[in-house]
């Protein structure tokens, strides 16, 4: 995300003075709400509703790779379901599941990825 973010800014011609840099989105807009700064989010973030905070849509919209991981070699019902359901929404959206497992050298033990 933070690449994301600073291409964002870099291709507005804003030069951004970062203070803090945080892993926990939540935890960003606590910053916001305590008054040290602004941030870029994911729109869902908005339901997070702090007093003081105001979320504005940002246009153009970019996208982000997502990526969907699990112990390689299972097969429990349960994560079979899940991602049988995972793979029939990306097909209504024309998104190709592609498996990335070869980028991490996967094997027996390893988890396995695969990019949504």
């Amino acid at each position: 995300m933070y690449g994301v973010v600073t291409r964002l800014l870099r291709d507005a011609g804003i030069q951004p003075r970062i203070q803090y840099q945080v892993t926990e989105t939540s935890t960003l807009v606590t910053l916001v709400a305590g008054g040290l700064g602004v941030a870029v989010v994911p729109e869902p973030v908005s339901a997070l509703a702090l007093a003081g905070v105001t979320y504005r849509p940002l246009r153009p919209t970019t996208t982000i790779g997502l990526a969907l991981a699990y112990r390689a070699g299972r097969s429990e019902p349960h994560l079979l379901r899940c991602l049988t359901v995972i793979r029939r929404l990306m097909a209504a959206q024309d998104v190709v599941l592609q498996d990335l497992s070869h980028r991490l050298g996967a094997s027996g033990g390893q988890p396995k990825t695969t990019s949504l």
